[in-house]
């Protein structure tokens, strides 16, 4: 994996988590 890989792996995960903590009733 390059560099621009890991960095939107990494945005995407981050994007992710970001809508489950949405989700989250807690």
């Amino acid at each position: 994996m390059s560099a621009i890989d890991c960095i939107i792996t990494a945005a995407g995960l981050s994007s992710r988590m970001g809508q489950w903590k949405m989700m989250l009733p807690w």
